[in-house]
């Protein structure tokens, strides 16, 4: 193990000529061996053609001067495939990724951002060290590096918001661990040399499932079956270069493990950080094919990984997870039982903050006076105050407190007024429904941009993925109760078939940002809460109580209930 900065770069450069290396072998086998099957083609179907060859014999086999310029061909894809894999690797692998830069508003961000920065400073000012997110319900983490000595740290969504400050410190120190230990640069250059292999069989196979059924006769057989030993021959050289990618994952795990706990000096905080991502999902089909040894923890769960030995040591990308939680705890004088108290702890209080809570009546029964000449109620305070229709200057009458008046007469109705126009104004964004400028709320750590009068809220897709999967507001039993009819009444009536025709049975709103007509659908099959989106500006407009509704159907698991 490298202890020094010199001592890394040695090996970093002596890793890095010997990827170099193994891919111009690579290059070289693949392309050897897709010559031979080429030529062994093109012969069989002279041999079968009217052509013939009579008095002389089908070679089969590759001249030394054929071979010579397959290797000079290779040599070259290799060059060309090493300086495009090496030119902007960060942003390659944040596009590949899907990951997004840190939102400069967003309380659980900033909070990432600052982790983030006091890493940088325990290991040095060598690396310029920036954090993204991947907008994700997932749990993980991954590192990246490059040749200037630039690191990109990136967590999900689910892990910010689940985990609490400690042990996000502690994922982070691991993750900084990798980058200052420099095998983070080793691995991100592995997984982008030879990721190739993925692509190309990953267009392969889409070519058998759109195309397989076409071909037909004797040219489409032959056209299937050199893709076939194709598809074959290159699933070979991927196993090799998933064994070259296995030879640096999984004891690298142990050291940055270690690592993490100098720099955080927390053990315990990485130990329940690795159980609770362990419990959870950690992006199985969300994440591409080959990035699995980037993460902290494999996101397709794999029996292998859990096992120990040679077969294991070779063919998996991370050592069990149980096994490093085991080393963490003895190293902070703890055992697995507190860990599994603390989540059973967790899941009581996530239990009782998520039982209904029924809004107090005892400061009386309100009525309003509509502009129809009606007097509508009774509402609570708070309710009488969010009603769209509500007006500083509507007539009001509070049960047992005597005759009608102003509302802004009342003081409790005039503090509650006052709240409810408090914020500042975005300037350009509308609300649809009342024709007035939107106002820049803060909403579970982030912002959204919310109605005054109907209480509508406007806000980016990535942003809804983070508040669906904040806990910190507590909902009342009426909000439950809407959820649990709402989900139940829409999976009842609405069919897949109904679906595309959804829209058609509701006005269409103009988006507060584009001004274009938004999509009233549902925000998906499983959480049918409809919802109005802009495509264009990849946003969500909620009206009254829908994202309060839709969370609530989500932390209480209402996903395709119905009601009898």
């Amino acid at each position: 193990m490298a202890l020094t900065y010199v001592e890394i770069e040695q090996e970093k450069s002596y890793k890095i000529f010997l990827l170099f290396a193994i891919l111009i072998i690579f290059y070289f086998l693949t392309a050897l061996i897709l010559g031979y099957i080429l030529k062994f083609f093109i012969a069989f179907k002279i041999a079968l053609s009217d052509l013939g060859f009579a008095g002389h014999s089908i070679r089969f086999t590759l001249t030394p001067v054929q071979i010579l310029s397959i290797f000079l061909v290779s040599l070259a894809a290799a060059i060309i495939h090493l300086r495009f894999s090496l030119n902007r690797l960060l942003e390659k692998f944040i596009l590949r990724l899907g990951a997004k830069p840190l939102d400069r508003k967003d309380r659980y961000h900033q909070r990432l951002r600052n982790i983030v920065e006091e890493a940088s400073v325990a290991i040095g000012s060598r690396y310029q060290i920036r954090g993204t997110v991947l907008p994700t319900l997932a749990m993980n983490a991954f590192a990246l590096a490059d040749f200037n000595n630039n690191a990109v740290i990136g967590v999900t969504e689910g892990l910010i918001s689940r985990l609490n400050r400690s042990q996000l410190e502690a994922v982070v120190a691991h993750e900084t661990a990798h980058i200052a230990q420099g095998d983070c640069l080793q691995n991100t250059i592995t997984c982008s040399l030879f990721g190739v292999y993925s692509l190309i069989l990953s267009k392969i196979r889409n070519q058998f499932e759109s195309r397989g059924r076409r071909y037909y006769g004797r040219t489409g057989a032959q056209a299937m079956a050199l893709m076939v030993v194709t598809y074959l021959t290159l699933s070979i050289f991927q196993g090799m270069a998933r064994f070259i990618k296995l030879t640096i994952s999984r004891q690298r795990e142990y050291r940055a493990d270690a690592t993490a706990v100098r720099i955080s000096r927390n053990p315990l905080g990485l130990a329940e950080a690795l159980y609770e991502i362990s419990r959870n999902w950690r992006g199985s089909g969300d994440i591409g094919d080959g990035l699995e040894s980037l993460f902290i923890m494999n996101p397709r769960a794999n029996e292998l990984d859990e096992s120990e030995g040679l077969r294991a040591d070779l063919f998996s990308t991370h050592p069990p997870i149980s096994k490093r939680i085991k080393i963490l705890l003895a190293m902070a004088h703890s055992e697995i039982k507190v860990l599994e108290e603390k989540r059973r702890a967790r899941e009581r209080l996530k239990k009782a903050r998520r039982a209904p809570k029924k809004l107090p009546l005892g400061r009386g029964t309100w009525y309003a006076h509509t502009k129809e000449g009606d007097w509508k109620g009774p509402y609570t305070l708070p309710r009488i105050v969010a009603l769209s229709w509500f007006r500083p200057n509507s007539w009001v009458y509070q049960k047992g407190k005597g005759k009608a008046e102003r509302a802004f007469r009342n003081p409790s109705l005039s503090r509650m007024l006052a709240k409810r126009i408090k914020g500042k104004a975005t300037g350009n964004l509308i609300c649809p429904g009342c024709n007035q400028y939107l106002l820049e709320k803060e909403y579970e750590g982030t912002t959204v941009y919310r109605c005054m009068f109907c209480g509508g809220k406007f806000l980016e897709n990535d942003k809804v993925t983070r508040i669906l999967l904040r806990e910190e507001k507590v909902f009342p039993e009426r909000t439950l109760k809407l959820a649990k009819e709402m989900v139940g009444k829409n999976v009842k009536r609405y069919t897949i078939k109904k679906w595309k025709e959804l829209p058609k049975e509701f006005p269409q709103l103009k988006c507060p940002s584009c001004l274009k007509e938004m999509r009233r659908t549902f925000y998906s099959l499983a959480y049918p809460i409809k919802v109005d989106r802009c495509y264009g500006c990849q946003a969500t407009w909620f009206d009254k109580d829908e994202l309060e509704i839709l969370q609530c159907a989500i932390e209480n698991n209402l996903a395709g209930q119905r009601i009898t």
